[in-house]
């Protein structure tokens, strides 16, 4: 694999003490500026840059950036290992005097905080470490690396600088050609030497954060002195850019979050004590004078101006969409505007979460790495996203988070120290691991892996299951469910907290125990674990008469039969269970996290087709509707946002999405892949038309495009598909439909067809 590639630096980490550090609870330290100047002597075959800036850095060669890279160079739990970039930098270099500059920020290095919400881990001033390799025509080779030898200054225009609370620029203190040849630095200081920060260094190899996409304001407000409410009609995170003249000195700044209180003011308190707020003081040369954060962002959707000068127009500010730049690879319409809608606000919602190598959320104080919020998703993000190197750069994280006991973390990075004796957040370790193996035939992954898996599974063992294999601890049930509207808590009163964490003991017995025999080890003893498991699980938990669980929840029923835990022979009787749950609700969603990530996968059974298109078409609270008729351009948090009490209520989580946009893929649009099938050797087509007139789904697998477009019209029922080569299918007409069934105008036996790779196009009757 790239990134355990060994590098001889022969180079030292460099930075300026942090000195005193400010009081109270928004810390941050000014951003250091670093800078060399070197001679390239002769012609130069290839240059090779390598830079490790903690906790975020800029790079540039003679005032040019090597590509539009942000967040540098990503986060990890910075004493366990660190991330470097690698650039080919050979066209920004010129024969004769060039200029190396870096711009380290605090990122996560030095703590955002000290105890709010909870004590961080501090990893003390940032620092950076470089080496650039130079290989000319001739074949002679030299280094440059960073050592006392740079100089270094806290006093440029980069005063404040705290992810949550935002920045300080001012414009006057802005030193023009500071990382170009022949700059003055005399007033400079020679860098620092600074400790080493950890012994391990990996190549930053997955999707970097990028600026991908540009807001312009829908609506600006005049709200008097200078002072103006903005909206940019779509909650995204990312930062403002203005573009501002006016006198030296003059002092503008922004607030942002996502709504407005009932008074017309900003509602601020879901950020909790996050400021978000940024400062810009102009240089004032008379021209216009353009800006906006580089260490940070905020999810938001309105931006409250203050103390602008002069003339203030649509053109003034810039809502810049920052996140992980993956390919998209997946695309969904159809004939609901509510179901298009939906899509929307989920693929908005995964942009936000992926920033830094990390799935973190969005706003307030935390943006932290929840392993809980991730594993109800991950398989969602597949259809939208490339999500597998991403998603393989966290997986280490976790990895190396891991305790010597085997206890895995509730978050990660987990600078917050959260450990649980919990199976069902900390399953996402191995449920991420399966995916990739199974999206993406990442073999290579999984086997790095497996040991530490099996090793959170006998910690497990050894501490938490009962003799009859049943699992009582349970940290944080079916959290955020529709029992908690109205409430000031997070977990359910709903569900049984033993059957989540029980059931959940079974998945990732039988996951893991699959995932060895996959790659050829002995599961003989996890096997038996699992069999013991879901025994006790079936007789505690399950009537096996009636398919009945302890509260017949959604979430019960759909962990029951979206795990597949039920025995094949009643699973038909669960199905029809779950069915009534959703229809004594009034067609409504009452889970929350953990039984999302089963419900629309659950829902996938033949004998649940409507009560799944019912749940999903429902507008009514609690539900996605719901959330869209009160504006929504996200998935809130809780099921009650729009009534809740702030603090623990974001409009932009993805928790209550769980499997909806797989669900949109493989219900309506009806691309799956086969049971026993990896990376789409195998696959299988079965669109459900339910309320539906036509869907458009596409998917980009890992072996080609998958695509099926299908329409209902005039007792017609039209579909066009393409297969990937090397990948055979299994075509299912919807149940609706009945023969004469045609494909590429022939004639076919049955309903259910082998079609070899390519595009096709069948219909059928409806009936």
């Amino acid at each position: 694999m790239q990134n355990s590639r060994h590098i001889e630096w022969d180079a030292e980490w460099i930075g300026l003490p942090s000195g005193e550090i400010p009081p109270g609870e928004h810390r941050s330290l000014l951003a250091r500026y670093l800078r060399r100047e070197f001679i390239v002597s002769k012609p130069l075959k290839r240059a090779t840059a390598r830079v490790c800036g903690l906790g975020v850095f800029d790079f540039s060669i003679n005032s040019r950036s090597p590509d539009d890279r942000l967040h540098a160079p990503g986060y990890t739990y910075f004493s366990r290992r660190a991330l470097y970039v690698e650039w080919d930098v050979t066209s920004l270099l010129h024969r004769g005097p060039n200029a190396l500059g870096v711009v380290i920020g605090n990122g996560r290095f030095f703590a955002p905080r000290e105890k709010s919400p909870t004590p961080f881990t501090d990893f003390g001033a940032p620092r950076m470490l470089c080496r650039i390799d130079l290989e000319y025509m001739d074949g002679y080779e030299e280094s440059i690396v960073s050592d006392p030898s740079w100089k270094a200054t806290d006093m440029g225009p980069l005063r404040f600088n705290n992810e949550y609370d935002g920045e300080i620029y001012d414009a006057r203190l802005e030193m023009p050609g500071w990382d170009a040849p022949g700059f003055d630095d005399s007033a400079w200081k020679p860098a620092d030497r600074m400790d080493a920060p950890t012994n391990r260094l990996d190549l930053h190899d997955y999707p970097p954060d990028r600026i991908t996409e540009i807001l312009n304001p829908v609506s600006i407000e005049p709200r008097g002195d200078g002072c103006w409410m903005v909206d940019f009609g779509q909650n995204f995170y990312g930062c403002v850019r203005c573009h501002v003249r006016g006198p030296s000195g003059h002092d503008i700044r922004w607030t942002s979050s996502y709504s407005l209180d009932p008074d017309g003011n900003l509602r601020l308190r879901d950020n909790r004590d996050a400021l978000s707020c940024d400062r810009y003081i102009l240089r004032g040369n008379g021209s216009t004078e353009t800006w906006n954060p580089r260490f940070r962002g905020q999810g938001m959707r309105r931006v409250l101006v203050e103390n602008w000068p002069g003339e203030f127009t649509k053109d003034s500010l810039e809502g810049l969409v920052i996140h992980a730049d993956m390919k998209p690879v997946g695309e969904f319409t159809c004939s609901s505007p509510l179901f298009n809608r939906l899509w929307q606000n989920i693929r908005w919602g995964q942009r936000m979460y992926r920033r830094q190598g990390a799935p973190l959320d969005p706003d307030r104080n935390e943006r932290q790495g929840w392993l809980g919020d991730v594993c109800m998703n991950a398989g969602s993000d597949i259809y939208n996203w490339d999500a597998h190197l991403f998603f393989r750069k966290w997986l280490v994280d976790i990895q190396l988070d891991q305790r010597e006991d085997g206890c895995l973390p509730d978050v990660s990075p987990n600078v917050w120290q959260f450990y649980s004796d919990n199976i069902d957040w900390p399953a996402a370790y191995l449920i991420i691991n399966s995916l990739l193996l199974q999206y993406y035939g990442d073999n290579e992954n999984a086997a790095r892996h497996l040991p530490n898996i099996e090793r959170w599974l006998r910690y497990l063992k050894d501490r938490l299951v009962l003799p009859d294999g049943t699992v009582n601890a349970n940290t944080y049930t079916d959290w955020c469910d529709a029992s908690t509207m109205g409430t000031e808590g997070h977990k359910s009163s709903h569900s049984s907290p033993e059957f989540i964490s029980s059931a959940y003991w079974c998945l990732v017995c039988r996951e893991t125990a699959r995932l060895a025999r996959r790659l050829g080890r002995d599961s003989t003893v996890i096997d038996e674990w699992f069999k013991a498991s879901l025994r006790g699980f079936l007789n505690r938990f399950v009537d096996l008469q009636t398919g009945s669980t302890p509260g017949n929840t959604q979430c019960e029923l759909a962990i029951l039969l979206g795990m597949k835990l039920a025995p094949l022979s009643l699973q038909k009787k669960v199905a029809e269970n779950l069915t009534q749950a959703i229809r004594s609700a009034n067609n409504c969603p009452t889970v929350g996290l953990v039984g999302m990530q089963w419900l629309m996968s659950a829902l996938e059974h033949e004998d649940c087709e409507e009560a799944a298109f019912a749940l999903v078409s429902n507008e009514n609270r609690p539900g996605w509707g719901y959330m869209i008729r009160q504006g929504a351009t996200t998935i809130w948090e809780n099921w009650d946002t729009d009534t809740r009490d702030p603090g623990m209520n974001s409009e932009a989580l993805l928790l209550l999405a769980g499997g909806l946009n797989a669900w949109f893929f493989r219900g309506p649009g009806g691309i799956r892949q086969a049971p026993d099938s990896e990376a789409f050797s195998r696959i299988i087509l079965a669109p459900m038309t339910g309320t539906l007139s036509s869907v458009a789904a596409r998917y980009d697998s890992i072996r080609g495009r998958i695509v099926s477009h299908w329409s209902l019209a005039d007792g017609r029922f039209s579909w066009d598909i393409e297969i990937p080569p090397g990948s055979p299918a299994e075509i299912h007409f919807p149940r609706t439909c009945q023969g004469p069934y045609l494909m590429d105008g022939l004639p076919v036996e049955s309903s259910v067809v082998e079609v070899p790779p390519g595009r096709h196009h069948l219909n059928a009757s409806v009936k």
